[in-house]
Parts: C-alpha cells; sequence; structure tokens
C-alpha cells in the first residue's frame, strides 16, 4: 500500500543515545532499528526516498528531536543497509545537520554498494566531534525538500517502529540501519545496540512459524455481482457446486479473469471441507491452530489465493479494504504472500518459516522463491525449511486429460466434466501442470510412459501421421495440443472429441516450467518432498478407431447391420502416485543433503477407512502433520506408520479395469460391496469420468464380480475389461458398438478369463434376457419379438414425428392391455383389436411411401408375431 507524503524528507537521526565505546575504530556512531524490512522497488526513483516504510510522516518539521547524541572524530562515511540489487544514488544530495536547522554537518553524494551496504562519502565544514540534540540525514538542508532514492533494508527482524519508538504501520513494519565513519571506512554488520555495546538479540531458538499456501480449489473466491444470485452483492464462486457460479470463474485466452474475482487475507478462506464427510483441509488447520495455543510454534498463516491465475500474477495480489486483489503494478514484495511471510519471520521462535506446500502451492512457493533469489532478497535466508506435499514439480498427465477431455471431480457431484473443461481449458493452473520438458528427461525423474498413445485406425491414421504412435517428448505434446495442429475444436458439449488449446497458454506453461527447473535451495534451506503412492493415477490416453451402431435388424434390436467409425480413447492409470500426481513428479528433485524425499503409502492407509485419501486431502493424513512438526521443531519424536525416506513399491497385484464408451451408466459389485459413480465400497478400487469415458477398477480377486449397465438413450456402446499385472496388461476383451436404448440392462458376471464372460443383454430393463453376446460379438437372441422391441424398431424409421407417435401410441395401447388379458379376457380383445389398428396404420403408411414396403413387411410382421403370442 502506498500512501501520500505531504512532508517529503526522509530522516534518519540519532535520536537520544550515547556511544557507550566504540568496537570498531572506524565507526564513529551506529543507528539500526529492529524489524523487518518492507522495501517496495516500485517506490524507488519515484519520490520515495529512505523507503523502508518509514516514516509515512505528514507533518512539519523538525519531525524528531532528542537529546544526547554525540560522536568523537571526523566523519568521512556514511553506510546504510540496502536492499539487494537497488542502485546506491540519490537525485540530490543528501545533507547531514543538526535538527535544530541551522547546522549543516555534511553533505553526502553518490554512493558505492558494497555487499548489503552502500557507502557513501562526506563532504562539509563541521565533519568533527558534533555535539548535538539529534542528527537527521535529510534530502537537503531543511530537511523540507525532495527525498532521495535510496532503498533501505530493515536491520534483522524488525518490529516496524518509528524513530521516536511509536509503533506505526502495524501491518507494514519497518526498519533502518546506518553507520557513521571516520576515514578508515565503514565495517561490519550493524552488530552494536544503539545505546550500549550488548548485542542487538539473542539467538533465536524453538521452532519456526509455519506458511501454508493450500493447493488448486483450496482457496474460495468471491465476486461482486448479481449473476447467478436473485440479488446483487457478494457471491461466493468457490467453492460452490452450481454451473453458473462455477462458469463466472473463466479466464480468457491470455490467463485472465473475465469476471472480477478475489479471495479474503482470512484463514477461513481457505476451504476446510468441501462436504460435511468430506475433509480438505480442516484437519490440517485445526493441528496448526492447537500447535500455536500449544506455543508449539508462534504463529501460523494459511495463505488464500486466486488459484485460477498465472503463477507470476499470484505474486501481485495485495491485500486492499478485505480483499486480496490482482494489481499489475506491484512488485512481490508488495503482495499478500511476501508480507505475510515477513509478518511470521517477525513473530517466529527460530527467526524463520517453515513453508509448507500442497499441490499448487508447492510451485506458487518455488516461483516466490526462485524470485526472492533473483532479487538477492535477504528475507530468502529466513524460509529454513520447504516442505513440498504432492507437488507435480514437472507436470502430470491428469492435466492434460483434463484439458482435452474434461474430468469431473468428485465424481461429478462438484463439477462435471462439461463445465470443467471449459474452466481448465483457459486456465493458466492448467497448463503449468502440464508435463514439462524434465517430465519426460530429467534425470531420476523422468516418465517412461507415454503421456499419449495413438493406434492405428481409419480415424486415428491421420493423426498417427502427424504426431507419432506415442508422445513422449515435450515438444511432441504441445505440438498435439496447440490449435496450430489442425484437429478440430469440438463443440462444448462434445466431451469424446479432444480440445485445442492456444498458443499463448502453452507459451506461458513453457516459461513457468523454466522457473520451477531454476530453483535451487540456497544452503540455508532444506526441501522435503513428500509424495502419496499407491491410488490410481492418470498417467496416459490411448486413442484408437471406435465403432458405433448406425442400422440394426429390424427383427432382432441387438443384431446391428451397419457400423461407423468413430474416435475412440483409453486411459492408462497407474498405482505409483496419489490420484492426480504421479510419483517420479511429486519426487521429482533429486536427493541431496539439503533435499530429501517422503513416501506415503496411500493404499495401506486407505484400507478400511469409510473416507478415501488422495491428492485433494493428502495433507489429512495425521503422519504428514506429524513429519510437518518433527520439521519445524528439528526433532523425531513423533513416529510414523504410513511414512518411509525409503521407496515404497504400490503392491498393485492383479485388477481388473472396465472401461465404457457410452451413453449407459456403470458400476460394479463384488462380494464386499459396491464401486460406482456415487459409492466405492471395495477396498484398492477406483471409478473416474473422464470426459465421456467411464473408468473402474477393482483388485482381481475379488470375489463374486458382476458388471452392470444402464442404458441412458439410445445409441450404442464399446465395452474393454482389462486384466493387469502390475504395470502389464495382460489381457483384453472388447465389445464394440454394442447397441442399447434407454433403460436397456447389460450384466456381465466376470469370469477369470476375461474371454468366458458373456453380456446379458435385458432391452426393456424388466429383468428377462433377451440376447446373449460373448467378447467375439457373436449375438445369441432369446426374445426376438416384445412390444418394446417394436416400439425401438419403429423409433429408428425414418418416419415423419407425428406418424410415429400415432403409431407407438396405438401399440403401447396394445402392449397395456396385453399385460392385463389374464385377469379378463375382454383385453384380449382389445390387445387384438389395438394390433390390428397398428398394422393398419403400417399399411396406410405404406401407400402414401411414409415407410418402404421392405420395412412395412417387416413391422406387419412383428405384429403377426406379437398375435400369435395371445
Amino acid at each position: 500500500m502506498t500512501y501520500a507524503l505531504r512532508y517529503s524528507a526522509f530522516i534518519l537521526l540519532f535520536s537520544g543515545f550515547y556511544l557507550v565505546g566504540d568496537l570498531r575504530a572506524a565507526v564513529l556512531y551506529e543507528q539500526s532499528k529492529i524489524g523487518v524490512a518492507y522495501s517496495l522497488f516500485q517506490d524507488a526513483g519515484a519520490g520515495f526516498g529512505f523507503y523502508s516504510k518509514f516514516p509515512q510522516y505528514s507533518g512539519t518539521g523538525p519531525i524528531f528531536a532528542g537529546g544526547g547524541t554525540s560522536y568523537s572524530g571526523t566523519l568521512a562515511w556514511l553506510r546504510v543497509k540496502r536492499i539487494s540489487g537497488v542502485g546506491c544514488h540519490v537525485p540530490n544530495n543528501i545533507n547531514i545537520s543538526a535538527t535544530d536547522g541551522n547546522t549543516l554537518i555534511g553533505s553526502v553524494g553518490t554512493g558505492i554498494a558494497i555487499g548489503d551496504y552502500c557507502d557513501f562519502p562526506i563532504s562539509g565544514p563541521n565533519l568533527t566531534n558534533q555535539a548535538v540534540g539529534s542528527i537527521g540525514i535529510c534530502a537537503d538542508g531543511t530537511c523540507k525538500g525532495n527525498p532521495g532514492t535510496l532503498v533501505l533494508d530493515g536491520s534483522p527482524a524488525n518490529a516496524g517502529y518509528m524513530f521516536e519508538g511509536t509503533q506505526t504501520l502495524p501491518a507494514e513494519p519497518g526498519g533502518w540501519a546506518f553507520q557513521l565513519c571516520d576515514s578508515g571506512g565503514c565495517s561490519g554488520g550493524f552488530e552494536k545496540q544503539p545505546a550500549t555495546s550488548t548485542p542487538t538479540s539473542t539467538p533465536a531458538t524453538g521452532a519456526s512459524s509455519v506458511l501454508f499456501l493450500p493447493g488448486i480449489m483450496g482457496s474460495r473466491l468471491y465476486e461482486e455481482s448479481s449473476e447467478c444470485a436473485d440479488e446483487s452483492g457478494e457471491q461466493q464462486r468457490w467453492f460452490s457446486t452450481d454451473d453458473c457460479e462455477q462458469l463466472r470463474l473463466r479466464t480468457d485466452f491470455t490467463g485472465q479473469s473475465l469476471n472480477t474475482l478475489y479471495t479474503k487475507p482470512s484463514e477461513s478462506a481457505v476451504i476446510d471441507n468441501i462436504f460435511s464427510l468430506s475433509p480438505l483441509y480442516g484437519d490440517f488447520l485445526e493441528r496448526l491452530a492447537d500447535e500455536k495455543e500449544k506455543e508449539t510454534i508462534a504463529d501460523y498463516r494459511a495463505v488464500p489465493y486466486d488459484w485460477r491465475l498465472r503463477l507470476e500474477d499470484v505474486l501481485k495480489t495485495r491485500e486492499e479494504n478485505g480483499k486480496i486483489i490482482f494489481d499489475q503494478s506491484i512488485s512481490y514484495q508488495q503482495s499478500y504472500l511476501y508480507k505475510s511471510l515477513e509478518e511470521l519471520v517477525a513473530t517466529s521462535k527460530s527467526g524463520k518459516v517453515t513453508i509448507v506446500a500442497h499441490s499448487n502451492g508447492g510451485l506458487l512457493a518455488k516461483a516466490l522463491l526462485v524470485e526472492m533469489e533473483t532479487q538477492n532478497d535477504p528475507l530468502l535466508d529466513k524460509v529454513d525449511n520447504l516442505i513440498l506435499v504432492a507437488v507435480p514439480q514437472v507436470g502430470t498427465p491428469d492435466a492434460v486429460v483434463s484439458i482435452l477431455h474434461g474430468a469431473e471431480i468428485a465424481k461429478g457431484f462438484l463439477i462435471k466434466g462439461e463445465v470443467s473443461r471449459q474452466i481448465v481449458n483457459t486456465a493458466p493452473f492448467s497448463h503449468h501442470l502440464l508435463p514439462s520438458e524434465q517430465y519426460f528427461s530429467a534425470e531420476g525423474s523422468s516418465v517412461q510412459t507415454p503421456v499419449v498413445t495413438i493406434e492405428a485406425g481409419s480415424v486415428t491414421d491421420g493423426w498417427r501421421s502427424q504426431f507419432g504412435s506415442e508422445i513422449t517428448t515435450h515438444q511432441d505434446l504441445i505440438d498435439f495440443l496447440s490449435k496450430d495442429s489442425g484437429r478440430i475444436k469440438p463443440a462444448t458439449d462434445d466431451l469424446l472429441n479432444p480440445e485445442v488449446v492456444d498458443n499463448f497458454l502453452l507459451d506461458y506453461a513453457d516459461v513457468a516450467h523454466s522457473v520451477q527447473s531454476a530453483f535451487a535451495p540456497p544452503s540455508t534451506m532444506k526441501v522435503s518432498q513428500v509424495a502419496g503412492t499407491g491410488v490410481g493415477t492418470p498417467s496416459s490416453l490411448t486413442y484408437f478407431t471406435d465403432k458405433e451402431c448406425v442400422s440394426r435388424s429390424i427383427l432382432s434390436f441387438f443384431q446391428c447391420t451397419e457400423y461407423r467409425d468413430k474416435l475412440g480413447y483409453r486411459a492408462v492409470f497407474a498405482s505409483d502416485g496419489d490420484g492426480t500426481v504421479v510419483l517420479p513428479s511429486a519426487l521429482a528433485m533429486s536427493e541431496t543433503s539439503q533435499v530429501g524425499r517422503v513416501w506415503v503409502d496411500l493404499d495401506r492407509y486407505n484400507d478400511s477407512r469409510l473416507i478415501s485419501i488422495v491428492h485433494r486431502n493428502i495433507l489429512e493424513v495425521p503422519d504428514i502433520q506429524d513429519f510437518v512438526f518433527n520439521t519445524v521443531e528439528s526433532t523425531t519424536s513423533r513416529p510414523y506408520d504410513y511414512l518411509s525416506t525409503t521407496p515404497i513399491d504400490p503392491s498393485e497385484g492383479d485388477r481388473l479395469v472396465f472401461q465404457l464408451h457410452s451413453p449407459l451408466d456403470m458400476w460394479v459389485t463384488t462380494e464386499n460391496g459396491l464401486v460406482s459413480s456415487s459409492t466405492t465400497e471395495v477396498s484398492g478400487a477406483l471409478y473416474e469420468r473422464l470426459g465421456e469415458l467411464q473408468y473402474i477398477e477393482i483388485p482381481a480377486g475379488e470375489n463374486n464380480i458382476v458388471l452392470h449397465l444402464l442404458g441412458q438413450k439410445t445409441g450404442s456402446f464399446t465395452l474393454d475389461i482389462e486384466r493387469w499385472e502390475g504395470d502389464s496388461l495382460t489381457e483384453r476383451v472388447d465389445y464394440i458398438a454394442v447397441p442399447t436404448a434407454t433403460g436397456t440392462k447389460v450384466t456381465a458376471e466376470i469370469k477369470s478369463v476375461l474371454s468366458t464372460s458373456v453380456l446379458g443383454l435385458d432391452l426393456e430393463g424388466n429383468g428377462t434376457i433377451d440376447a446373449d453376446m460373448n467378447p467375439a460379438g457373436e449375438l445369441i437372441v432369446k426374445n426376438v419379438v416384445s412390444y418394446p422391441v417394436l416400439v425401438t424398431t419403429i423409433e429408428q424409421l425414418s418416419l415423419k414425428k407425428s406418424l410415429k407417435q400415432v403409431l407407438i401410441t396405438t401399440i403401447k395401447s396394445a402392449e397395456y392391455y396385453s399385460n392385463k388379458k389374464p385377469a379378463l379376457p375382454l383385453y384380449l380383445k382389445l390387445e387384438d383389436s389395438l394390433l390390428t389398428a397398428s398394422a393398419d396404420l403400417i399399411k396406410l403408411y405404406a401407400k402414401k411411401g411414409h415407410v418402404s414396403a421392405s420395412d412395412s413387411d417387416v413391422l406387419l410382421g412383428m405384429i403377426q408375431v406379437l398375435k400369435n403370442k395371445q
């Protein structure tokens, strides 16, 4: 925040302290005010002189008066502590004068940068043995002129006080440090107290304070708007389960928000629980509060941020009127995040801060630390530990899937796939989460599985020729994603065909990746990489040429007579991940004396638990919380049950995978329970919906495995059933382009040998199997003609809608009386009469050319079969 200065002189003064002995011969006098430096690069050179957030003064001079300050010797040099990277120049000479306004001691010209200091030569008439009431360093002789542009750093740990000792700007503390020296020059880093030779402070001891950065969708976002609501005012756009609210989160192709959204500078803006039984960060935030109350740590800060934005833009969000807003004009040191870090340092027991970052929060933390390193920011040394929890350091294939096809979040209860894809297509976060070049090539962390595989086939051969059979490099992935690839942009509701991406965001992703790869911890910092393993995690997509049924036998609904090629895709899930981030990405940094790796056995932890821990809520694992506090306290007193500093090889074993491409719902039952879009009762099982693809995975050792499908509309489906042993696909059977209709039920008892499994097809959903189909596509029809079959057959005709409706109504009326005829013989006659009327309608339609003669013959034949069943 910038304040207007009505009084433009900036003063560094000696205010009423005697120098008790000189520990260094060259230093005649020194002053330092303890605190955290707030230096805003934007203000340097813009009319703000000795700028370290003080004094924001609006009174009249002399600003300060004091007494008893003196020095012996002849001044030759002025040394001030500076922010590294800021020059040691001023627009006007700085004059050192007594605050009586009469005695000019000397003037200061352009300085010399020496390390973290600026040394200025002093010249003037009264440099020797001054004893005055107080001394001010002013921009001119009257302390009322233009300020300089020297930017001062605060001394070691600033509490934020004015010169005379009163606290000011409590949210933006500042400090200063300077020396007056003789011809021998200045030395040291202001070790002395202003009034005594006692050390400035005793060494800090105790635990570090904690700064926590949540991940994607972990912070609440708000908008002042009347959209999606009955009245205007502040609306919470996230968290929300409403499509309209969620679509307000969209950004443009440059990654800028389409709407004016903000978060709030409050812990409550970090989401604790999604629903009452679905924690996100709730337990971890409670643990932080408990440890503060027990005085294990002095303080902590959970920092919300707008997770949709580019990482560099989050470093340009500041607090204003209770909101955290994006402001392109500020520097990273003015950001809410940076100021939160400074404030934690100021009160920390150890004088240090441990950053705990989850998922995207880890990428943000590294972006901040790289910027601090680039600017030689002294605050960097105050971060003693960086704990990266489930951070996709070199990207994740899950981002590829989400951008291309959309992915339901929380099985569609939070965000539907169609809405998800609209948001992530232009959201910066989804692009800097794409697999980077290091994902494919970094030593010790690269992933060998192709992100995309393209099989041969009439629909996919063009892509295969253009992009190759496998995408195994970052550039190949960019070429495939880009709108310049030649791929057609799909309609919003078309989740089968993959999206294309604007090059601007792909270029941004490359820049973000380069920043991440530039991170290397300084010697004062340790990094811990914490990775979950044992949960199925998207690792690859395979595109293939699928088929759909476009014409079927008029006598047998399930017998397809004409096919059409279409695009299909399958997903590959790996067990070495947390459901979102694969292990090599979460552990991308090589182990050194400063960088460690920690594995979390989520497979074992989740065994028999009602709510599974996956990527989004991994910080709810108590062992991870214990690890955090062992780290900040530099202890090993808290033991672990599920954490290991040696690799945990996930026990994959055999597993069965069901992948459905269709207008049906899918679920699986076993003796241990149900696995569906709403429930996962089987330990080690997984349900995901990726675009139009439904994916279920269960341990192959489950007994009484039955697959269930329920038709949602008329069409056809392709079903793949796979057996995996570890990372190896050992068997797959495909049921291709099987006709279905609304209400159709499909069941299959899954045998140990998949090729012996048979689909039972129940067209009407009445419990009667109408046909069986084996993996070879062979159909055994059990019930050729029925009322539902006849109705479905008519629905397939190219017949005017009104005529079709009259015929279907007549036939359904006949079906009504057919179901009642055992009760009363009259119903048999009514059924027969209605079937005769239906036959007459068909003959009339044929005579007038509404239906073909061949279709008419088939329909009349089916009606005769129904008559014969009476």
